[in-house]
């Protein structure tokens, strides 16, 4: 049996119990269980309205960082730096400060030491990308929300199902009545 039609009946089993109940409970009573669910399902809603509106907020993801370690300083831009330092202590012998090699000279330094300066400043990141869990909690939350709604509305039909019909079998009672009464006037 396949399991629609396992579900079709258990349902359908679901529904007899009902009406079977509905003879015990009274219309009232079902009118105010009614009512109560009434309230959870507007209490539920608002909740799930709540829960939509802060989900609608929050990051899927976050993205965090992590230093692994700071770069080295390449002992062979040192030596560049070194190197360039004292060609420019040589020339500076020679040369006044605006001379022209002495600028060129100057701009390679600063360059370097610019360029030394970074690495010694600059960090390896590593990124990683994990789900939220505040996310995942408002989520989880949501669905559960929605499943409870959807039970609640589908016990309201069920109930307003089990009321119609108690209706219907009191207008069947009422007319079996009224049709002994005019029986037994005709007679």
């Amino acid at each position: 049996m396949g399991i629609n039609k396992k579900l079709l009946i258990l349902g359908s089993f679901i529904f007899l119990i009902l009406i079977v109940s509905a003879s015990v409970i009274s219309p009232e009573a079902i009118k105010k269980e009614l009512e109560v669910i009434h309230f959870d399902v507007v209490e539920k809603q608002a909740s799930l309205d709540l829960v939509n509106k802060k989900l609608k907020n929050t990051p899927k993801e976050i993205v965090s960082t992590k230093l692994i370690r700071p770069k080295q300083v390449d002992a062979q831009m040192m030596a560049m730096l070194n190197d360039l330092k004292a060609q420019m202590a040589e020339k500076l012998t020679i040369y006044r400060e605006k001379h022209p090699v002495i600028k060129s000279l100057q701009s390679r330094i600063d360059y370097l030491q610019r360029l030394i300066d970074s690495q010694k400043t600059k960090k390896d990141m590593e990124r990683k990308i994990s789900l939220n869990p505040e996310f995942s909690d408002l989520t989880q939350k949501k669905n559960q929300l929605e499943t409870q709604i959807k039970g609640l509305l589908a016990r309201k039909m069920e109930l307003q199902k089990v009321l119609k019909k108690i209706d219907i079998e009191n207008e069947k009672k009422n007319d079996i009545k009224e049709n002994d009464k005019e029986k037994n006037t005709k007679k």
